[in-house]
């Protein structure tokens, strides 16, 4: 009975050991991020951990935050600044849910586009502007909204 106890503890002491110290940070508004209300978080092919708050969207390499949000009669800016949800897809785009639309964000151009739909009634093109509350991608590569 003794020599299980004493394997046991050194088991224990063993996995400890093993167990990495990973340093936990603390950021909010005063470090830069637009909003302490963050709704996701993802990170990229980069590294680049992106957060979704209830102010804009915040983008974060590790050192400062940079802070994308709604720009009145800008097209190529967020569509709402109200984040529900991001996934990057395979070509490295940033697609981000929103109270009012999809924005998707392409890295190369450093813009923000918006998802439209086609209407079958009259072949006219419209934004959408419902709530979008999952995007994530699948084993093919589609993007499910």
């Amino acid at each position: 009975m003794s020599l299980l106890v004493v394997c046991l503890g050194w088991a224990a002491g063993v996995f400890a050991q093993r167990a990495p110290r990973v340093p936990i940070v603390f950021l909010d508004v005063q470090h830069g991020l637009s909003n302490n209300t963050v709704r996701c978080i993802a990170r990229d092919h980069n590294g680049f951990l992106w957060f979704g708050t209830r102010d804009g969207l915040n983008r974060y390499d590790g050192n400062a935050f940079t802070v994308y949000r709604h720009q009145f009669k800008d097209s190529n800016s967020l569509i709402c600044n109200y984040i529900l949800t991001l996934c990057e897809d395979r070509a490295g785009r940033l697609y981000i849910g929103t109270r009012q639309g999809l924005s998707i964000y392409d890295r190369l151009s450093g813009r923000f586009s918006t998802l439209s739909w086609v209407s079958s009634e009259d072949h006219r093109t419209r934004i959408f502007d419902g709530v979008i509350k999952q995007v994530s991608c699948d084993a093919l590569g589609n993007m499910l909204i």
